[in-house]
């Protein structure tokens, strides 16, 4: 059986991120786009990147909710947007109170235990990087459909010069 411990400093490791699909590297975004496919393919693969981290922060929130994590004065909970993105935030107790800051004073508290630091640390590191790791993805993906858009305009007027020209 897993520690918390040992189950946050996985997700460190590189390994955590093999089991999310294997999704193309920048390479994919740095190439000529030949058409709407291109980038409805490059939005479909940033959608199951953006599925794999979300499963990530899922594994987070859920070791966050749990004991010695649940006791602190703040905890990372998960954050639902209208546009499909999934982020950790951290929330106080009472549910008052929101973001960064919370992480800080709980870090500073007099009831945090010493031997909780580094896991505390760790789990901000990880919040930030899944965080920002999940906008990058819903940034593609919204700027993937919209190329998508503007190509489809750009067909449907090449289309349209042609028809009259005939």
């Amino acid at each position: 059986m897993q520690t918390y411990k040992q189950t946050l400093y996985s997700l460190t490791e590189q390994t955590a991120y093999l089991s999310n699909k294997q999704t193309p590297s920048l390479k994919g975004l740095l190439k000529p786009f030949k058409g709407k496919g291109d980038f409805e393919v490059l939005e479909q693969q940033a959608q199951e990147a953006r599925e794999g981290i979300a499963a990530m922060i899922q594994e987070i929130n859920s070791l966050a909710r749990k004991p010695p994590f649940s006791l602190l004065y703040a905890s990372a909970r998960l954050q639902n947007s209208q546009s499909g993105a999934t982020h950790l935030r951290w929330v106080t107790k009472d549910l008052q109170g929101m973001g960064v800051q919370h992480w800080i004073d709980t870090m500073h508290h007099p009831s945090t235990p010493e031997h909780l630091l580094d896991e505390l640390h760790t789990l901000e590191k990880l919040r930030i990087t899944l965080n920002m790791q999940m906008s990058c993805m819903q940034f593609i993906m919204k700027q993937a459909r919209e190329c998508a858009a503007k190509i489809d305009a750009a067909d449907e007027v090449l289309a349209q010069v042609r028809t009259s020209k005939i």
